[in-house]
């Protein structure tokens, strides 16, 4: 059960849905009336390739060309919203569902029928469309941030669930919730959702199309996307989500594990899982191979002089260092050990390591979704001698210095220690994509997903240092 005040939470986020949708619709119908919009010129404004898709690089600039300037992060929220099948690109049929209107049919029809035009490499569309598209996307993005900081104000309220939020709108326990499910939980809550923005709701949450809302597409709608609170996984069912008493009560050996047990369980990562990476750069290796017949790059002077023995260094496994340390500290001892002055270090050490993880979280998302960034690539670039197997300490410097980045010899063994999992002195591929995978799920799909673009190293320096840099 949910309380009232959550339940009024949850019903400013249906209605700020509702009216970011019926905003967002009256500037679709603006476009669609006007006589020069034609949608698949409009969609070769994005991208002028023939089979390419738009990415979130390509709204971006399209704004920053409308004087609107907003971050990789907003762009990637706007591609979000619309990317039914999950690949990071918006492709035209999803497109139109973006920016054609929903609840006028003939209009629809109208715009649609239009002839299109040839739009040459940096033309523009009229003003008067460019300057409809770009109010399309304003409203999006306003609407978006609107609903999403609503969604963090419902996700910190103490008794809020996802199960429980579903379960209080579908009160007959019927698996999904229908439009007049939304009317009544309204009335209970004495706020009231009229028949116009119940179809707005439904046009933006109900993905199949199928007059139902399922607890996946409910997830989604109401979930903040934005932060990890209250994530849960969209495949199970409400009704599963309350275990039995059996299950309630954990088992005694399960709650007595030791806390240096519980860690060594969070921080497994399965060998395999890193064969495979390594086994999936070697795959790129052979195709990279057989695809570029140019030949390598020349070596810059110091990469001439790199030793014999450090290219034909075999690796050697780390020993294995545990050490356990216990001391005991008496319940009665309620004075703090540190002086003042060392908790206020202490305190300060720790903000300083939250803030840089905030930030390079936030940059590791940025890079995420580049539609010009992969990690196969990336890692080729310092993977010169293309071994498929690992890459040093000198060849990492080595190919930083090439993109004019020059790291201290301790930063860099401060790196590698932390993760060269497996051998001293060297990373693997998998070390690499550990080091550059995002936390964020969604992020990390986005980045996993894509293709290599084969780039030889010194190919395309000036690609590779706008990436780093």
């Amino acid at each position: 059960m949910v309380s009232r005040s959550t339940k009024h939470k949850i019903i400013d986020v249906l209605h700020a849905i509702a009216d970011g949708e019926c905003k967002v619709e009256v500037l679709r119908q603006v476009l669609a009336e006007k006589y020069n919009f034609e949608p698949y010129t409009a969609f070769k404004r994005f991208v002028l390739a023939p089979s390419s898709n738009i990415t979130s690089t390509d709204i971006k600039e399209f704004l920053e060309d409308n004087k609107v300037f907003i971050t990789s992060t907003d762009a990637f929220d706007l591609v979000r919203l619309f990317d039914s099948n999950k690949d990071g690109r918006l492709s035209y049929s999803e497109f139109l569902n973006a920016v054609l209107p929903k609840t006028d049919a003939s209009l629809r029809q109208r715009a649609t029928s239009r002839s299109p035009t040839n739009l040459e490499e940096g033309e523009r569309l009229p003003y008067d469309v460019e300057y409809a598209l770009t109010r399309i996307w304003e409203e999006e993005l306003r609407s978006l941030r609107n609903i999403e900081s609503l969604k963090k104000d419902l996700a910190y309220s103490y008794d809020y669930t996802t199960s429980g939020a579903f379960a209080a709108i579908d009160y007959d326990n019927k698996n999904y919730i229908i439009p007049e499910d939304l009317a009544d939980f309204a009335d209970d809550c004495g706020r009231i959702l009229n028949d116009k923005q119940i179809d707005a709701i439904f046009r933006r949450v109900d993905k199949d199309l199928d007059g139902r809302i399922n607890y996946g597409e409910f997830l989604e709608a109401i979930t903040n996307s934005v932060s990890d609170i209250a994530q849960t996984s969209i495949s199970r069912s409400p009704r599963r989500t309350s275990a039995s008493p059996r299950r309630r009560e954990a088992s005694p050996r399960r709650s007595e594990l030791s806390p240096s047990r519980r860690q060594r369980d969070t921080d497994y990562t399965s060998p395999v899982k890193n064969e495979i990476k390594d086994l999936e750069y070697r795959s790129y290796l052979s195709e990279s191979k057989r695809r570029s017949a140019s030949p390598r790059r020349s070596a810059s002077p110091r990469r001439v002089q790199v030793e014999e023995r450090e290219l034909n260094r075999t690796p050697t496994r780390s020993p294995r260092r545990v050490q356990l340390e216990e001391s005991y500290v008496s319940p009665s001892r309620k004075k703090s050990p540190l002086r003042v002055a060392d908790e206020e270090e202490l305190a300060q050490s720790l903000k300083e390591i939250i803030n840089s993880t905030k930030l390079l979280e936030s940059v590791k998302n940025d890079l995420a979704v580049r539609y010009d960034f992969n990690l196969l690539d990336a890692f080729r670039w310092f993977d010169i001698d293309g071994t498929g197997a690992y890459i040093t300490a000198k060849q990492l410097e080595d190919g930083l210095a090439d993109l004019k980045l020059f790291p201290t010899r301790d930063q860099v063994t401060l790196l590698f220690k932390k993760f060269g999992k497996d051998y001293y002195g060297l990373l693997r591929y998998s070390d690499i994509c550990s080091l550059l995978t995002p936390k964020s799920p969604e992020y990390a799909r986005i980045l996993e997903n894509k293709k290599p673009r084969y780039v030889e190293p010194g190919q395309d320096v000036k690609f590779f240092a706008n990436i780093c840099c």
